[in-house]
């Protein structure tokens, strides 16, 4: 009978050390998580907030030409410098991050050169360069949850 309580002893033991084990990693994870959270959101906040919605809101089109991008593609550029921490920190979201950035500023730069936007064409380049800004929104949302690690 002695054994057999001893083996269960030893038994609860085992796993109250794994459990220890487990939890500290866990814990130590989540803490880790939390002071990276920080600094996406001591990077982010600010253009995710104010500064990208409002240099978006500065677009219009006159004479059927796009009107005020260079202020949005000057703040997503600012944006990719401010990101530079996770070039070394981070780097396959710093590369995902950036070469959505460059693309959206190629694509609204480009749009920015075109005369004669019908209503369509204009249309067109609102919802695309909606669907850029709204990439970059999920790219840095992604990584700040550590929802697109494995």
């Amino acid at each position: 009978m002695d054994i057999v309580a001893n083996i269960i002893a030893g038994l609860a033991l085992v796993f109250s050390v794994l459990s220890f084990i487990v939890a500290t990693k866990i814990s130590s994870k989540n803490s880790i998580h939390s002071l990276q959270s920080r600094y996406y959101e001591k990077i982010f906040d600010d253009y995710l907030i104010t500064t990208l919605p409002k240099a978006r809101g500065r677009i219009s089109y006159t004479n059927k030409k796009l009107d005020g991008a260079e202020d949005l593609i000057d703040e997503l550029d600012k944006m990719k410098v401010a990101a530079l921490y996770f070039k070394y920190n981070n780097p396959e979201f710093y590369i995902e991050l950036t070469n959505n950035i460059d693309e959206a500023t190629k694509y609204i730069s480009d749009s920015c050169n075109l005369t004669n936007l019908d209503q369509d064409k204009q249309s067109e380049i609102t919802n695309k360069t909606k669907d850029y800004i709204t990439n970059i929104y999920q790219i840095i949302f992604k990584s700040a949850t550590g929802s697109n690690n494995k």
